[in-house]
């Protein structure tokens, strides 16, 4: 397992890229970011199952995304 400072991990948010198109953004990433960060707090499993955060993912895009037809 490879471990990064807390600059190092600040660092690599900062850089993330997120999809977007004039002012509309999609959140898939910063909203899985944050489920994770969750569950190592909470649940502290490093590795979540894939069935599971897309599960939770669609959860927090229908609570926090931008109204979209599909």
């Amino acid at each position: 397992m490879v471990k990064i400072d807390r600059n190092e991990f600040i660092n690599r948010l900062n850089q993330l890229s997120i999809w977007k198109k004039g002012d509309q953004r999609a959140p898939h990433k910063p909203l899985l970011i944050l489920y994770a960060i969750r569950n190592l707090q909470k649940e502290s499993h490093r590795l979540i199952p894939y069935n599971k955060a897309r599960e939770k993912l669609k959860e927090l895009l229908v609570e926090f995304g931008p109204l979209r037809s599909s």
